[in-house]
This record gives structure tokens, sequence and C-alpha cells, in this order.
């Protein structure tokens, strides 16, 4: 059994597939309900803070393979702790969620490399999903002009795909919010 500090240490390992490695053994588990401890989000905050520069593709496409999994696993634990109502842990869960849009948004600044963006939009993705399914309510506290701005300029990205993944981000923004932030006025 690996500890903490020797996983964060497989996340800065200079073999990419280590890295990765120490991705999937946080979020990979036989259980799709298996609580995270904070330690776990710590790792798997560091390995993105690390990472999200990865230029192999091949590796890149199963971080956001992982990427995708961690957030349905924290999909699942809200429907579990909904049932046993449990507010402090889906509390919790919202508060992660927003620390994960915030560090997305924050990678799509100019100057941004094409792999920064990609695998930052994707997790932006994810993390809305979880926030429209779950969160409903919330999502528009999530937002403001810069963050909006942030995402609205991907679709001046010179790669497709990347704007692809914008509309599909700007498609979970509550329509109030998108019409607030740019200066829109709704139609009859």
């Amino acid at each position: 059994v690996a500890t903490y500090d020797e996983i964060k240490s497989f996340i800065v390992n200079f073999d990419e597939k280590v890295q990765f490695s120490s991705l999937q053994l946080l979020v990979d588990t036989r259980k799709s309900t298996e609580e995270f401890n904070d330690e776990e989000i710590e790792c798997i905050y560091y390995f993105y803070e690390s990472n999200i520069n990865i230029q192999n593709p091949s590796i890149r496409q199963s971080i956001i393979g992982m990427t995708k999994k961690f957030f349905e696993r924290l999909n699942n634990l809200i429907k579990v702790h909904r049932r046993k109502n449990e507010e402090d842990k889906i509390t919790k869960i919202f508060e992660i969620c927003v620390k994960f849009q915030d560090f997305a948004i924050n990678n799509l600044q100019d100057g941004s490399n094409h792999s920064r963006r990609m695998l930052s939009l994707k997790m932006l993705v994810n993390v809305l999903e979880v926030v429209k399914s779950n969160f409903s309510s919330e999502s528009a506290t999530l937002w403001n002009e810069n963050k909006f701005n942030s995402v609205f300029n991907m679709f001046y990205d010179s790669y497709e795909a990347n704007k692809a993944t914008t509309l599909e981000a700007m498609n979970f923004i509550p329509r109030d919010e998108v019409m607030k932030f740019s200066n829109l006025t709704p139609e009859h």
C-alpha cells in the first residue's frame, strides 16, 4: 500500500505512464460509490496541477477518461448521500466541484497550450454535468462575468475540437447567466 506522499511523488514522476497510474490508483475502484477521503481529493487535485500540460496524446486521452470516471464517482456518491440524507457530505462534494471548476476555467487563459485547454475544457464539462444533475439551483452561483468570458473566449480557439467542447460547456450555463454576461436580450 502506497502512502499519499509516495503517490504525490508518482504524480510528478518523469514517466507519464507512472503519472497516469497514480491518478488511476486514486480514482478507479471496484465500487463506484466508494468515498474519497480528503487526502485522495488533495492528490487528485495535485495530479491536475502537475500534469495539465501533458503532451502525449494517448496518455492525455486516458486522463480525459479517468477524469470522467472521477466525476461519475462523485455523481454516484451524491445519489447515495441523498438517499441517506447526508447534506454535509453533499455540500462537500459541491465544494469539490467548485474547486475543480475554478481550476479548469483558470487554465483557459490566453497563452494556454492546446493540451491545457483541451483537458481543462473536458474537466469543465464533467464538473458542469455533475452540477446540473445535482445542484441546478446553485449552478448560477458558479458564474461571474470573468469565468463566463474565459469559457466564451474558447470559441476563438484554433482547434475545432476545443470549440465543440466549449459549446458543450456553454450549454450547461444557466440561460439567465448567459444572457446577463453576453449582454443579450431574450426573444419573446
